[in-house]
């Protein structure tokens, strides 16, 4: 090689490396540092395992947690007991909220190792990670007293649970379970009706003046009639003064054969309603079946105003006929 070619590459190789050092020393200069993993601190010692019961709203676990933490050296655990996270029981009285507390035995050597493994350190940027929030069961380890410690769960680079522990623990053998029912979620009846236990009376909207249609040329298997009795506790209030009333499921069924063109095609006869300010205590909710799916919804007051309306169209007076098919 010339002595020219061999200068060349020589100052295109300190080039580099004085850009290299200036893209270090502005990185600094900025304020950007290499993100860091945060120790997580040991877990305490509790007298026993517990498993919270469902929040119901209230937003606050019951009995309160400890937070979880890193198993302390020394602690010998003999089980895994695990919470898992809104579990349900479905019995002749409906669907219920539960607390689940599974017990868990065998050698807990993996399930130790997957726990201590290292947080992964989080990317300065550029990697992508889904949005969705995780929900991560409270996992605790008892020893031969009973004693417990509440666990840590490792997480990747998007603050995501590793899968080892959940490794571990399906390899483990189910000790024993108990599931405790807590508060009735879904009547029954509102479970074979296929109705929500509680629905919203959208009010009417101003500027829309088409009758409630059924979509031309869609095959309507059924409609399904849900009844709501209006609770002034849940009330919603919109901020601008406007209280939108909250049904509570009342009954339900379904209307099949010549009813269901009847009673889609209704809420379009009748008259454009008057004013009215009086409130309903009963409404329903008329919902066209298609298969699994359900369209869109219409809404009857069954006594107040007695009215009828969709999400596009400005309220009729309902008539008498859809009342008396849509009523309990």
């Amino acid at each position: 090689m010339s002595s020219r070619r061999r200068g060349t590459v020589v100052r295109v190789m300190v080039a580099l490396a004085l850009g290299a050092a200036l893209l270090a020393a502005c990185s600094t200069a900025s304020g950007v540092a290499e993100p860091t993993v945060t120790p997580v601190p040991d877990a305490s010692v509790q007298d026993r395992a517990t498993c919270p019961l469902p929040e119901n709203g209230s937003g606050v676990p019951t009995p309160s947690m400890p937070t979880p933490g890193r198993v302390p050296g020394g602690f010998v655990a003999v089980a895994a007991v695990e919470c898992p996270a809104m579990p349900t029981v479905t019995d002749a009285d409906g669907v219920w909220s539960a607390v689940e507390r599974v017990r868990y035995a065998g050698d807990l050597a993996p399930l130790l190792a997957a726990l201590a493994e290292p947080d992964d350190r989080p990317p300065a940027a550029g990697l992508a990670c889904t949005a969705d929030a995780e929900i991560v069961p409270p996992l605790w380890l008892v020893d031969a007293d009973g004693h417990a410690v509440l666990t840590y769960w490792p997480v990747d680079a998007c603050h995501k649970t590793k899968g080892a522990v959940r490794a571990a623990l399906a390899d483990l053998t189910v000790e024993s379970r108990k599931t405790t029912k807590v508060a009735l979620l879904t009547p029954r009846a509102a479970l074979d009706a296929d109705c929500e236990t509680g629905w919203k009376l959208q009010p009417p909207t101003s500027h829309a003046t088409s009758a409630p249609p059924t979509a031309a040329g869609i095959a309507v298997d059924a409609v399904r009639v849900c009844r709501y009795d209006v609770d002034p506790d849940q009330a919603i209030d919109t901020g601008d003064g406007t209280h939108v009333p909250m049904g509570t499921f009342a009954s339900g069924g379904e209307l099949r054969g010549d009813d269901v063109a009847r009673v889609l095609a209704l809420p379009g006869e009748g008259p454009l309603a008057p004013p009215c300010r009086t409130d309903p205590t009963q409404f329903a909710v008329v919902l066209p079946v298609v298969g699994d799916d359900t369209g869109s919804p219409v809404w009857v007051e069954l006594d107040g105003c007695r009215r009828t309306w969709t999400d596009e169209s400005t309220p009729r007076t309902a008539p008498a006929e859809l009342m008396s098919l849509v009523a309990d």
